[in-house]
């Protein structure tokens, strides 16, 4: 969100220096993108911004920018705070009830047997420079990727996603994983037990011939 909030600045300065920039079509189009996906977003049940049509060169405005920044602020406040709020909450009752149930030093031990630094670096970025990266017209998130959901509903995710996604249903990663392997494994045993290989070379090799004739 700050990153949309950069840009519409930059937008601002452009607009009020030099419209004809062919930067701001670019910026325009991104903070149009991002704001069409805030609502459609599976993690968050939010409302869309009204005018996000108007987002382009001709309807950009200072008046859009500050309804802009308005919008965002208001979901900010309304919705990704108490999220965060409540993710803390969920986090220290889950420390409190191991402690409870294990005692505080178990705990450290328990920590400092299974916890490890290295790898808690590399599932979450930690020590990536650009936590925010844009391709084409978008911006795509690289902080701590084992903590995003999938966007995508037909089992494609980032490198460390938590679980996929089939048909709004949700798998653990490690299980989709493993029925991924066991299926293409059986797939490929039958076709190589049909030797639909060979068929098939022998199928195109036959083709070719025929151009050739």
């Amino acid at each position: 969100m700050p990153n949309i909030v950069s840009r519409i600045d930059e937008c601002l300065r452009i607009i009020e220096e030099d419209r004809e920039n062919t930067n701001l079509t670019g910026k325009l189009e991104i903070i149009k993108n991002e704001l069409d996906k805030l609502p459609v977003n599976p993690d968050f049940d939010l409302p869309p911004f009204e005018h996000n049509d108007y987002i382009n060169e001709e309807g950009f405005t200072p008046e859009l920018a500050e309804e802009i920044n308005g919008y965002l602020y208001f979901i900010a406040r309304t919705h990704f705070i108490d999220l965060a709020n409540q993710a803390i909450t969920s986090k220290e009752n889950t420390y409190r009830e191991l402690v409870d149930s294990l005692g505080k030093d178990a705990m450290l031990l328990l920590k400092q047997r299974y916890y490890n630094n290295k790898i808690a670096d590399i599932v979450t970025n930690k020590n990536r420079i650009d936590k925010i990266i844009k391709t084409g017209n978008e911006l795509v998130r690289k902080k701590d990727p084992v903590f995003m959901m999938p966007e995508s509903n037909i089992g494609r995710a980032h490198f460390y996603a938590p679980v996929k996604i089939i048909n709004n249903q949700m798998v653990e990663t490690i299980w989709f994983n493993i029925i991924f392997i066991w299926l293409t494994s059986t797939i490929l045993y039958f076709a190589l037990l049909a030797d639909v290989l060979r068929k098939l070379m022998n199928y195109f090799e036959n083709i070719k011939l025929r151009r050739k004739k």
